[in-house]
């Protein structure tokens, strides 16, 4: 790909998944404070998917899937979704034997209410690599990307809760 073909890449498909995670996210937390049956778990659904496909590009170094490494870094870590990686593949994206196993409770922590979390460290993710100078090329890129999908998140929440995501790098 080229420098422009990169660019565009982030400006649809990462914006895509930055957007629907943080989207899905908000709007989860809108409706589990709401108490809104089934709804909540299509939100959490989709949160999960999202942010699994911005740690698969941010901390693999690829395979058939675009990853970072074509834009210069070296993958990420992510303790968060090292933790969290079995239990969400097992429970939410493979149907897998020993799906029933209770490894979707980690710490006391239970996957479904990671949803936050996993919005949180795509974000952190996202600014690492905007931040990255191995992919200085796109970092105005990637800043304008985030305050889009920070502020389309906003407004999915608006009038139904407080968006749980700050803008800029000072929160969030």
């Amino acid at each position: 790909m080229t420098v422009a073909d990169k660019k565009s890449f982030i400006e649809t498909d990462l914006y895509y998944e930055l957007r629907c995670l943080l989207g899905a996210a908000t709007i989860w937390q809108a409706l589990k404070e709401t108490g809104v049956g089934f709804d909540v778990v299509i939100a959490m659904d989709s949160a999960f998917v999202h942010a699994r496909c911005l740690f698969n590009f941010f901390t693999s170094g690829g395979s058939n899937d675009i990853s970072i490494v074509e834009f210069g870094p070296q993958p990420y870590d992510s303790p968060t979704y090292d933790q969290w990686k079995e239990a969400l593949h097992r429970h939410v994206l493979h149907v897998a034997k020993g799906r029933a196993a209770p490894a979707n409770l980690i710490h006391g922590a239970h996957l479904n209410e990671q949803v936050l979390a996993f919005a949180h460290e795509g974000l952190r993710l996202w600014r690492d690599f905007e931040m990255d100078a191995a992919a200085s090329e796109y970092a105005v890129v990637l800043k304008t990307v985030e305050d889009r999908a920070l502020a389309d998140a906003g407004n999915d929440a608006r009038e139904r809760t407080k968006p749980p995501f700050a803008s800029g790098r000072s929160g969030g």
